[in-house]
């Protein structure tokens, strides 16, 4: 029964975090600046090892709506959600991402990648002059990665999902 349920409570994961991100920013402004939830809900379902066309699909539509609720440019988180999450894929394909350590690693590599990709493009759209600020950068991606540990565990629990 849950086999056949299990892309509607992954695309209702990422409607959650979708959703749940404008409130974290706005009740604690310092770490919403610092995580990404949908970033965080498209890795869990990347290293899940769900279908490509799902992945982008979700990562592309949850963008869209993360750009419907900011003043970025529409479609940069989508750009970017799908820029990383194919990054993830494809290393997923190379190397074996269901131990803790190895999803560690790409959680955090994808969360720095993140912070590098949304600047590259705020640069080259918007014109605009920024530093790229390094320490947020690595704050921010430690922190995503172990809330995002802690919430791939539980979510293993609750959605019983075994590695193919």
């Amino acid at each position: 029964m849950l086999l056949y349920a299990q892309p509607f409570l992954l695309i209702s994961l990422v409607l959650g975090m979708v959703t749940l991100q404008p409130l974290i920013s706005y009740y604690f402004p310092e770490v919403g600046i610092l995580i990404d939830l949908p970033l965080l809900a498209l890795l869990y379902i990347t290293c899940t090892k769900q279908s490509l066309l799902l992945i982008l699909i979700l990562g592309s539509s949850a963008g869209v709506l993360q750009d419907s609720q900011s003043a970025d440019l529409l479609g940069l988180s989508g750009f970017r959600n799908i820029i990383i999450c194919s990054f993830a894929y494809l290393s997923g394909t190379k190397i074996a991402i269901d131990h803790a350590l190895t999803r560690f690693s790409v959680v955090w590599i994808s969360f720095v990648l993140a912070d590098l990709v949304s600047w590259i493009l705020r640069v080259f759209f918007f014109n605009r002059y920024e530093i790229f600020n390094f320490t947020q950068t690595l704050t921010g991606a430690s922190l995503g990665t172990v809330i995002g540990i802690f919430l791939f565990f539980v979510l293993d629990k609750i959605l019983k999902i075994e590695d193919r």
